[in-house]
């Protein structure tokens, strides 16, 4: 069942044509040959064409997806890289990133009358780890890589 008002100008119009047959029958002016032309069945018109897609820069074209599915259809992703151990920057932006909110909910939580500079601290170490977090992007891109999207952590 469609919504109010959603009607084509087709079915508006078929409505009104019965609304004024109706109204002609009670009147007692009715035309019989009105009557048989509009019972004739119309014919159903062609239901219009999906129009054609943009070209999307994310979208692969036939040949890239096929590139990448092996024979039976299916894809296994790589294993993941291990966490690097000597890159200090890594582990900073997961401290902050992680221990400014934990602080600042101990804050909240426990330590509500505490000196404010406590929760100064806490908000800058959050600020700090998305600080290096943007850093950590790279200068510039390799613009015919398609998965490079983002920083590679």
């Amino acid at each position: 069942m469609s919504a109010p008002g959603s009607e084509s100008h087709d079915e508006q119009t078929d409505y009104d044509a019965r609304f004024a047959e109706i109204v002609a029958q009670l009147s007692g002016t009715v035309d019989p040959d009105a009557l048989a032309e509009q019972a004739a069945p119309k014919p159903e018109p062609e239901p219009p064409t999906p129009p054609a897609l943009p070209v999307q820069w994310r979208v692969p074209d036939s040949g890239s997806a096929s590139d990448i599915l092996e024979d039976d259809g299916t894809y296994e992703p790589p294993p993941p890289a291990p966490l690097p151990r000597d890159d200090v920057q890594f582990w900073a932006i997961w401290a902050t990133l992680v221990g400014g909110p934990l602080w600042l909910i101990y804050l909240f939580a426990f330590q509500r009358d505490c000196q404010p500079i406590w929760w100064v601290l806490a908000c800058l170490v959050c600020i700090l780890g998305v600080v290096l977090l943007v850093l950590r992007q790279p200068n510039s891109r390799d613009e015919q890589d398609p998965f490079d999207d983002g920083a590679r952590l």
